[in-house]
């Protein structure tokens, strides 16, 4: 090779690394050319995570070469459209910002199984009540002509038989379970008159307790103590204590008319409404105090284990009600709340007949996370945190909390008539009671 084409040579290879060294270096460093702007701008990061992992990565229809758990990086700052997908699973799908130098993050994202609910227990129930693990399902229903109080242990596959009535006995019943879980309450309006409050053993080893025959007429409400094993019990003018292992009611307070009551960390809160002014008083063994002063209204208390009460007039407004008298007025009704277990910040979700929101007692503020065109029956958080269930007449959804580009929303069964249900603590199965089709009963649905 001659010494002028040597030096040409030379001369485009410097030229060619001239041009290269700076643009490797700017890639090294998070750089990237963006033919839209005509600049040169830093990349950011997508960090993606999704339960169960190994989801397929699709990112503005483009598939990634990693699954989840997958770190996407060098995106010049854009919208991109992202899409989770996994074999047997309904997809995930939103649209993200990426901001230059920045990690956009899409974690705890749950993919729900893409399957039909089987029924389990056939049964034609008038009340249900689930623990909050949903192995348990308290039931009243017909069955040839009787109506049967149970309890089904999804776990073990068990029946437990509690009592038979005739058919026309009772109407509008109701069940609830002792914190517990060792007892249920049934309440109920008997045909021959007048309210019927019974403690039954759900093991079915000890005999029902009935207190209504030990109470005065005009039960307002009927809920467990912390103990499990006692009733506070708003009735006729005054309020009292059953405890369900004696057989025995203890007035607590009598010549006053109570709307409801609750017992709280020893101490027993009440409501006393008059047309002008409704008022929480705090019981505490010899001690009465006005707890918090409201305004006239039919209020209820919201069911709750501990400080800060939540009490509800049904129709416009929720107040919650600390050791020091009110701490907030939300100009919205509450019809149920359910304490958020995990994470463990105290969030409280919210719902009343068209609409679910989540109020937190740090910040003191409520977020609206839908509305509805279709009746609340009930809402409950899924073990993830992040995302909420909801049952309507028509269908049981899940939505999660992300609001970025809208929520997601999935309908995890169609079902009318629905009673209960509840989400085994890891997330993995939905139980419910209701109907599908021309079947009836317990349903449970893999998530």
């Amino acid at each position: 090779m001659s010494i002028p084409v040597r030096k040409i040579f030379g001369f485009i290879i410097i030229a060619i690394f001239m041009v290269v060294a700076p643009a490797v270096l700017l890639t090294a460093s998070g750089y990237r050319y963006n033919w839209k702007k005509n600049s040169i701008e830093k990349t950011g990061v997508i960090r993606i995570d999704s339960a169960p992992p190994g989801a397929d990565v699709i990112i503005n229809d483009r598939i990634q070469r990693r699954k989840t758990p997958s770190l996407v990086t060098a995106l010049l700052p854009d919208a991109y459209r992202i899409r989770l997908k996994k074999n047997g699973y309904l997809s995930w799908e939103k649209t993200l910002e990426v901001a230059s130098g920045r990690t956009t993050f899409a974690n705890d994202v749950v993919l729900f199984k893409d399957a039909l609910p089987l029924l389990v227990f056939p049964m034609d129930a008038l009340a249900a009540a689930m623990t909050d693990d949903g192995l348990r399902t308290a039931y009243a229903a017909k069955r040839d002509g009787w109506i049967e109080i149970g309890v089904r242990d999804s776990a073990a596959e068990q029946t437990t038989l509690l009592a038979r009535y005739a058919g026309n006995a009772y109407a509008d019943p109701r069940l609830a379970w002792s914190p517990d879980g060792k007892r249920l309450l049934f309440r109920a309006r008997r045909e021959t008159g007048g309210d019927a409050i019974i403690v039954y053993d759900a093991a079915g080893a000890d005999e029902p307790t009935v207190f209504d025959k030990k109470l005065p007429t005009g039960i307002r409400s009927a809920r467990w103590s912390p103990k499990s094993s006692e009733l506070i019990v708003a009735a006729g003018n005054g309020l009292y204590r059953a405890d369900a292992d004696r057989g025995t009611v203890a007035a607590l307070k009598l010549g006053i008319g109570m709307a409801d009551a609750i017992e709280i960390d020893d101490a027993v809160y009440a409501i006393r409404a008059s047309a002008e002014k409704t008022a929480i008083i705090r019981l505490a063994g010899a001690t009465e105090e006005i707890a918090a002063a409201l305004p006239a209204g039919k209020f209820r208390f919201m069911d709750a284990a501990s400080l800060p009460l939540m009490v509800s007039d049904g129709i416009s407004m929720t107040f919650t009600v600390g050791a020091s008298g009110i701490e907030d007025s939300i100009r919205a009704p509450t019809t149920s709340i359910a304490m958020q277990k995990t994470p463990a910040d105290g969030r409280v979700l919210m719902d009343n007949d068209f609409e679910i929101a989540i109020w937190s007692p740090a910040s003191h503020e409520r977020t609206v996370v839908t509305r509805l065109g279709s009746a609340i029956m009930s809402a409950r958080w899924h073990p993830a945190g992040d995302y909420v269930l909801y049952g309507t007449r028509e269908a049981i959804t899940a939505v999660e909390l992300d609001d970025r580009d809208g929520i997601n929303a999935y309908d995890l069964s169609r079902v009318g008539g629905l009673l209960d249900f509840a989400v085994s603590p890891d997330g993995k199965t939905l139980r419910f009671v209701g109907e599908i089709g021309n079947q009836k009963g317990l349903f449970e649905r893999n998530l």
